[in-house]
């Protein structure tokens, strides 16, 4: 998708011109399809080899069917540094928050941001880590890892704080949370019931209501 642009710059603005258009979900560890971000298809001749290898690399990590390949052939990638070993470094943190192990997911999302050079997805990196510090329920973490915006990420950043809200004992607040994520029109349309669901739940429980 994205792949067919030939710079990181030009891929970086698709990647925020198509966010601006879609808003999909943001929901434990799987946003917008991290191939589906990082891109790897449509390579054409005015491309180098090298980036076509690396996208190549990255297809064959997104589509590898055990965690010991999956390791091995995102290892070059990450050793680069770059926008796609951000990506393989991204998709090794989800295999690894499958299998709860959340120190190692918590390494990766580092490795990632790390790599990334530019304002627009490094947010996507820091929702991420949120999600799993609050899994490890390291709340202080979970707070500090929080991006400043952007406005794109409005409606998660509030779910996440109300998550960590509630996790706190704090009711009203992660109630007042929910209910902004709800009404930012940045929520995740996929995850609205949840939202929902949770903002009422933290309703009943500040009020005493059942």
């Amino acid at each position: 998708m994205f792949a067919d642009y030939e710079t990181e710059e030009q891929q970086v603005e698709a990647i925020k011109t198509w966010w601006e258009k879609n808003r999909l979900p943001i929901i434990g560890g799987a946003v917008l399809g991290i191939a589906a971000i990082f891109g790897y298809r449509a390579w054409d001749d005015s491309q180098t080899e090298a980036r076509r290898a690396a996208a190549d690399q990255f297809q064959a990590v997104a589509e590898a069917e055990s965690l010991a390949q999956m390791e091995t052939l995102a290892s070059p990638l990450i050793a680069k540094g770059d926008f796609y070993g951000a990506g393989a470094a991204m998709i090794m943190a989800k295999k690894a928050v499958e299998a709860e192990d959340y120190a190692a997911a918590i390494g990766h999302l580092d490795t990632a941001e790390a790599a990334l050079n530019n304002a627009e997805l490094k947010p996507l990196v820091k929702v991420r880590k949120a999600r799993v510090y609050l899994a490890m329920k390291d709340l202080p973490m979970a707070k500090q890892a929080l991006p400043q915006g952007p406005e794109a990420y409005a409606g998660v950043i509030a779910e996440i704080k109300g998550d960590i809200a509630y996790a706190e004992g704090d009711l009203k607040t992660a109630y007042d949370l929910y209910d902004q994520a709800l009404q930012s029109g940045k929520a995740v349309v996929s995850n609205r019931q949840l939202l929902t669901i949770k903002r009422d739940q933290s309703q009943a429980a500040f009020t005493g209501e059942q």
